[in-house]
């Protein structure tokens, strides 16, 4: 009779241990709840730096081209659009340079010179080029859309400098920027794990990408996620388009006389929870580990001590 008294009491100690291990699963889970909601806020500041820290580096890289044009603006052989300065002079700035191509055109838009050398039947005007207007309208610095090279034949950005003789423009000077540069150097940013980053015109062609350089000067307006961005009228913000990625965009002009760029940031979910999940796994296993140990302890207990004793 005593031993079927001892079984029942291991029975409710058993029973016991059970049931104080599920607050202790359900304590578990709501930390890891609490640490996804944690690492989620954590991450959107993440995504602001980014963009803010690509913002900061692609002002630099601007800054650095104005200083040039109009230091070879104020030269007197470009202020004579003599044709030879490209070869003699701009050419050495190339190969010491990221640009991949300076050139020269006048007033009427006519091209003068390349450091890409022309053909001699080569008749090339840029008076249609938005570069070209936004310098006749606003006699600054300016940034130009995407566009393919005529000379370069390559997907480029032109950046132009006006050429001024007494208060009047006689024309231009301009440098191509490669997208495939801008590219190559997003991908230099150390970031989280197969985040994709990706600058856009207002017209949706990629501007640059840190990875599946094969969309680069492509337009993705059709895609979801650049869709949305279209449709919504903020400047900036987080959204979700579906259960995989999160994504932050912001709208911006870096330079006051060139087109809004859109810049963003995708980041797969399983990243950014990851830790979190791994957190709700590693206290999973203890008290797992810390169940069988209890139940191993607890039966022995009443094996070799309890019901040897009666």
């Amino acid at each position: 009779m005593e031993f079927f008294k001892n079984k029942k009491l291991l029975k409710v100690v058993l029973i016991v241990i059970f049931y104080s291990l599920i607050p202790l699963f359900f304590l578990s889970y709501f930390i890891s709840l609490g640490e996804k909601e944690r690492l989620i806020n954590f991450n959107k500041e993440i995504k602001k730096n980014i963009i803010q820290l690509i913002i900061e580096n692609e002002k630099q890289i601007l800054v650095k081209t104005e200083i040039y044009l109009k230091l070879l603006s104020e030269l007197k052989e470009v202020k004579n659009l003599d044709k030879n300065v490209c070869q003699n002079l701009l050419s050495d700035l190339i190969r010491k340079s990221d640009y991949i191509n300076f050139f020269l055109f006048d007033n009427s838009g006519k091209l003068v010179c390349s450091v890409i050398p022309l053909r001699r039947e080569d008749m090339i005007i840029v008076s249609d080029r938005d570069y070209y207007k936004k310098l006749l309208t606003y006699r600054n610095f300016i940034i130009g859309n995407y566009q393919i090279g005529r000379v370069s034949k390559k997907p480029i950005i032109v950046a132009a400098y006006p050429i001024m003789q007494e208060n009047t423009m006689i024309g231009g000077i301009g440098v191509s920027l490669s997208l495939e540069y801008l590219s190559k150097y997003l991908s230099q940013f150390i970031l989280p794990k197969d985040t994709i980053v990706k600058i856009i015109d207002k017209k949706g062609y990629v501007l640059a990408i840190n990875s599946n350089t094969d969309l680069i000067g492509k337009n993705v307006l059709n895609e979801k996620e650049t869709a949305y961005i279209f449709k919504n009228k903020d400047l900036e913000g987080f959204f979700e388009i579906d259960n995989h990625h999160t994504y932050y965009f912001k709208k911006i002009k870096i330079s006051p006389f060139e087109d809004e760029k859109i810049f963003i940031v995708e980041i797969p979910k399983n990243v950014i929870t990851a830790p979190a999940e791994e957190i709700f796994k590693n206290n999973l296993r203890v008290i797992i580990v810390f169940s069988i140990i209890t139940i191993f302890i607890t039966y022995f207990s009443y094996r070799f001590f309890i019901y040897k004793q009666n």
